[in-house]
């Protein structure tokens, strides 16, 4: 549930543009994601005394001038946002609380993922690489059988299934470099069934990698995205967050089929990377 105090109104209509986020559910049991200003005394704040304050000990840090408070029983968080300066000001804060939301989902076997996401009838596959190793390039070189619905950022969570889905999250590059303002939308929920590690070549080539392998680069594509923030309540917490992070990347390695794709700048893969994914049964 988001939530906002009056003087953050204007912000959190921003934010939940940017993300595509549509009416909020409001629920006793779905986390909090509350919004004030930071020259709002928050602590006493009704909606902050409802939370289990303070019998609840709730901590804070500080990231792009917003500060997160959560606590260790509840996945509520409170975001303090500085009003900010210039524009590019207020993309860093909106990108502070989605990095606040990512902690949260390790929490529960989720996590980051520094990847494309396209989907076929249904099924999601993603394309994993560093910033400018080709994520939106290899998307868009895919049929028209594919929809894109994210190039750069994808939340992964665990589903009942033993399983993961996968939401697509802003390109927030596209906001600071004043691309063309494409958003994705966030609520979107894809389930995944394969991905594929893009490393550039002189030949096409896609390869199965082994489960120790594929452990290793959804290691590297989670570092990416948390290592941006993880130091920021102390080193107790970022060693933990380190060892929860491999762990999920091991999960993601036994659960979901992975391949190194190898391309090149003007090849065409399309038709091996279909052929790959219907004789592993993928789609």
């Amino acid at each position: 549930m988001i939530g906002n105090t009056q003087g953050c109104a204007e912000w959190t209509n921003e934010f939940c543009k940017v993300l595509e986020l549509s009416q909020s559910v409001n629920s006793a049991s779905i986390p909090k994601l509350i919004f004030t200003t930071d020259s709002e005394q928050i602590t006493e704040h009704p909606i902050f005394q409802r939370s289990g304050f303070p019998k609840l000990t709730w901590t804070n840090y500080k990231y792009f001038g917003s500060r997160i408070w959560y606590n260790n029983h509840t996945f509520d968080l409170f975001c303090q946002i500085t009003e900010p300066e210039t524009f590019d000001d207020k993309i860093y804060s909106m990108w502070a609380v989605v990095h606040a939301v990512y902690r949260r989902a390790v929490q529960i076997g989720g996590t980051p993922l520094h990847a494309a996401i396209s989907e076929q009838d249904g099924k999601g596959i993603v394309f994993a690489a560093p910033g400018g190793g080709g994520k939106s390039t290899t998307s868009k070189r895919l049929s028209e059988n594919f929809q894109l619905h994210g190039d750069d950022e994808v939340l992964v969570l665990p589903d009942d299934s033993e399983s993961f889905i996968a939401h697509p999250f802003p390109t927030w590059s596209n906001f600071l470099y004043k691309r063309p303002k494409v958003s994705w939308k966030v609520e979107k929920k894809i389930p995944l069934k394969a991905a594929f590690f893009i490393e550039k070549a002189d030949k096409e080539e896609i390869i199965p990698l082994k489960s120790h392998e594929a452990s290793a680069l959804f290691n590297q594509s989670i570092r990416q995205i948390m290592m941006r923030g993880w130091h920021l309540s102390g080193p107790d917490t970022k060693s933990r967050l380190i060892k929860e992070c491999f762990g999920i990347a091991v999960d993601l390695a036994k659960s979901i089929p992975a391949f190194k794709i190898r391309l090149t700048l003007e090849g065409s893969f399309e038709d091996t990377l279909e052929k790959v994914l219907k004789e592993k049964g993928i789609f």
